[in-house]
């Protein structure tokens, strides 16, 4: 995969780089008072600034969300054990820290969570009715 792109990539820079100048960059005195309020001003100030935060905040609130509300789904939906559902989200955090720290390991954790989620499913005896059966009951 190098090969088609990184030696090509590669190329291309060392053309631009012997072909290109760089622009005169004008120099701009920027008075700092280093106080945290005008550190806040400034980062506001970006344009995707509130895009940016906002993503941010709700990936942070679904998945916080997720990790509070998984084992409960897995115990009334799926009917695991409270010590299975622990083992299957303590695996899947595990493996899932893993993929965090290396790319190689990224691949076996995508497999362990498909793995894991596969069996967690089949151990239940029918999810949909379950599923349909712990909303209703919740509901009364």
């Amino acid at each position: 995969m190098f090969w088609i792109f990184g030696v090509p990539g590669a190329a291309l820079a060392v053309l631009i780089r012997l072909t290109v100048r760089e622009s005169m960059r004008e120099t701009r005195v920027v008075e700092e008072d280093g106080s945290l309020w005008s550190a806040i001003q400034r980062i506001s100030a970006l344009p995707g600034f509130p895009a940016i935060a906002l993503a941010v905040d709700m990936t942070a609130v679904s998945g916080y969300g997720l990790g509070v509300w998984s084992p409960s789904f897995m115990i009334r939906v799926l009917g695991l054990s409270l010590v299975d559902a622990g083992l299957y989200l303590g695996l899947i955090g595990v493996f899932g820290g893993l993929g965090d720290v290396s790319i190689r390991y990224a691949l076996l954790s995508s497999l362990i969570f498909c793995a894991v989620g596969a069996f967690a499913f089949s151990r239940a005896k029918d999810p949909y009715a379950q599923a349909v059966n712990a909303a209703a009951r919740s509901v009364t």
